[in-house]
Parts: C-alpha cells; structure tokens; sequence
C-alpha cells in the first residue's frame, strides 16, 4: 500500500513540476530515481537517435542528442564512479558533441580529462590508460601557459601513477615527470636538489625503457646543459666543461641509435646555435656558417611523416632558423609547416605558427587570409585541438588588426618616400 502511495505521489508531483518547470526538474528527478544501467540505457538510445539525425544530414538536431546522452552518461557516472564501461561510452558521446561556446567547451573538455584520469585510477598497472591520460595532460601544458602550477601538477600526478607500477614497469611514464622538472630548471625557478636527480633518474629510466623517445632525450641534455651553466655560475669550470659535453653526448646517442628521426639532428643543432651565441653573440659568422645545417636538417624533418610532424619540433626549428638565418624570413620552417599543415588542415596551431612567420615577414596580406581560415575553422567534437580552435580564433581576430594597422603604416611609409623623392626631383 505504501509503495503504491509513494508512485502516485511522484505521478502528481512530476505533472507538477512538468507544468512549472517546463519538465527541467522532472528530468532531474527521474535522473534521481534510475539506475546507473537505466540511465546508460537512455544514454545509449539517445546516442543511436543522434547517430541516425547525423546520417540523415540534419547535424543540429543531432547535436541535441549527443548533449542529452552527454548528461545521462554523467550521472550514471555519478552513481557508480568505478564503472570502466560508463566512462567509456561518456569519452565516446564526448568525442561526438560540439558545445555552443567556449565556456561550455572548456567545461566539457575538463570532465573528458577527468574521465581519463579516473579510467587509469581504476585500470591501475594498465600502462596505457596512464600514458593516455598524462600524454594528453603534458600536451595541454605544453600548447598552453607553460606555468609552475601546471608543470607540479604534473609531476604530482605522474607520481600517482607510478604508485601503481612494480618495478620498472612504468618507466616509460617517467619522462612525463623528468621533462616538467627540466622545464622548471630551464625556468631557473627554485627546485630542490633531489627533484634536480630525480628529473636525471627519470629521463635515463624512460629512455632505457624506450631508446626512441626523443623527447627524453632532448630534455636529458637540456639537463645536462643547465647543470653545465649552473656549475660554470659556481666557478667550476671542468665540471662545467664535463656536463656541457655530456649534453652533446646524449644527443650523439641517440641519433646514432634513430638515425631517421630529426629529432636527434635538430637537438645537435640547437646545441651548436647556442654554444655560437655564447661564443659571439647573436648574427655573428659563427651562427651564419650553420646555414647549410639548418638546410640539412629541413630536408631530414620533411622526409618524415608530415602527418606526424609536431608544431613543438617545428617551433624550434623556425628559433634556429631566425638566429641563423634572419633575413630569410622563415621560409625554410614555412616549406616544413606547409607539408605538416597538408597532412593537418585543420590543427590550429600550425596554421597560427604560418600566420605569425608571414606577419613577422610583413607579408600582411598573407598573414591576414591566413588568420581568416583559422576564423573559419569548423567546430570540433571535445577534444584539446577543439580547444585550442577556440583560443585561436579569439587570437585570430586581434592579429588580423595587427596586420591591417601594419599596411597601413608600410603604405603610409611608401607615400612618405614616394613623396621625398619627388621633392628631391
């Protein structure tokens, strides 16, 4: 009897508040009510009702779905945080959805990192789940504000990770946690003296579990250099010496042992850009006469899988290439950029880093149709490249009045000398 009191007291109380509400509260309370395999099951329906609209060309309408079963997933979630499969279908659904705006974006993409963060908590030693998780969290850093919070964060959470692991068996995850702490001493920001030979232990450990990983490489040298500057500060100049050569030495290495990845290449010439600043000081013929490396290790970087080129590899090679060669306006690192961007469309940061090489040249008219197709880029379903449109775009549009003020001030400056010749004559 009480059972079918309380149902009919939730009947009339949903009509109510179906009437008050417009059915919002109602939806909440049957949220409340369902199970967590109820709500996956709703989730799900609405999923395959999304799917269908989408197939059918009618993309809004689909839209809507995916927002509901993005909702429905999260509160099954909310029921049973230990469920690998509902965080599974709630990535899925995410992977699908385009929020309105860059607020609702932002929000959807922190709960898909905490999904990721919350599948390897449960997966434990599943090697993979970490590394997704990290290598996302490293990415979002790294493409972002490169800050001292974030980079602890790192290193704290690649410690959690690791508490998971026996042995050696997340060695590969180490280079998360080695390479922030080298960012930190880069930074010269105080760190202690055993978070200094923690980052040394963590970069030999990743590279010894995986001799391909350039990046570890490149960042156990930059080690190296940094205890090389910090020992010549101290008045030690054979330990100076000593470390300085060591960093050059790990680079040599790891070449040798991928000789068809650049990244070995290029991190030698980064060595030999700044031990020339440091013997003469910036346009000097000593950075000149790398010219032809700088050359040579294009050519190398364009024979690799444009698809795989990585804008903070390319990054560095438009620094060498302004330091080495200044008056080329960056057309080497833009031949690289727009194999890369062939392969990759739509990435919003290699069409900015293109922009800023043609604004920097002073080649406006360029820089500002090049602004233009990063505004014009398609949303993307959550991910950190959706992200990274939407701060973009908003760059995009500052930048694009940066380059008009600069042709009006090149114009205003041609009329000026057009003028004083003619007075001249």
């Amino acid at each position: 009897m009480a059972s079918r009191v309380n149902v009919k007291f939730v009947v009339i109380l949903s009509v109510i508040l179906t009437l008050v509400f417009g059915g919002v509260a109602t939806v909440g309370l049957m949220v409340v009510l369902k199970s967590g395999d109820d709500l996956v099951r709703m989730g799900d329906a609405k999923v395959q009702a999304g799917d269908a609209l989408d197939a059918s060309g009618n993309s809004a309408a689909a839209q809507e779905e995916y927002k509901s079963a993005e909702f429905l997933y999260s509160k099954a979630v909310a029921k049973d945080r230990s469920s690998v499969d509902y965080l599974d279908r709630w990535t899925a659904v995410l992977e699908k959805w385009i929020p309105e705006t860059q607020t609702l974006y932002r929000s959807a993409f922190d709960r898909s990192m905490a999904i990721r963060r919350q599948k390897a908590i449960l997966l434990r030693t599943d090697l993979g789940a970490h590394n997704a998780y990290l290598s996302m969290l490293e990415r979002q850093i790294v493409l972002g504000e490169l800050s001292r919070a974030a980079l602890d964060y790192l290193i704290s959470e690649t410690a959690s990770a690791l508490q998971y692991m026996d042995g050696d068996t997340g060695d590969t995850l180490r280079r998360y946690r080695g390479r922030a702490i080298v960012e930190i001493l880069e930074a010269n920001l105080d760190i202690t003296d055993a978070q200094r030979e923690l980052a040394k232990a963590d970069l030999e450990a990743a590279l010894r579990a995986d001799p391909t990983d350039g990046t570890a490489a490149i960042s156990l040298s930059r080690w190296y250099r940094s205890e090389s500057r910090r020992a010549a500060a101290d008045s030690r100049a054979a330990d100076a010496a000593q470390l300085a050569e060591q960093s050059i030495e790990t680079i040599r290495q790891f070449a040798a042992a991928n000789p068809t990845d650049a990244t070995g290449a290029l991190g030698l010439l980064q060595i030999e850009v700044e031990s020339a600043l440091n013997a003469s000081g910036a346009n000097s013929a000593d950075t000149a006469r790398l010219a032809p490396r700088v050359r040579e290790v294009a050519d190398m970087i364009l024979t690799q899988d444009p698809a795989k080129l990585d804008i903070i590899q390319i990054a560095r090679l438009r620094l060498i290439e302004t330091i080495v060669m200044p008056e080329s306006s960056g057309s080497i690192t833009s031949e690289v950029i727009g194999r890369a961007i062939e392969a990759n469309p739509e990435d919003p940061d290699l069409l900015a880093l293109r922009a800023r090489i043609s604004f920097e040249s002073r080649d406006y008219a360029s820089a500002i149709e090049q602004y233009q197709q990063i505004r014009d880029l398609k949303p993307q379903p959550v991910s950190l490249k959706g992200m990274r449109r939407f701060l973009r775009r908003v760059e995009a549009v500052s930048q694009q009045a940066e380059c008009a003020n600069g042709r009006w001030e090149h114009a205003k400056k041609a009329e000026e000398n057009a003028a004083m010749i003619d007075r001249a004559t």
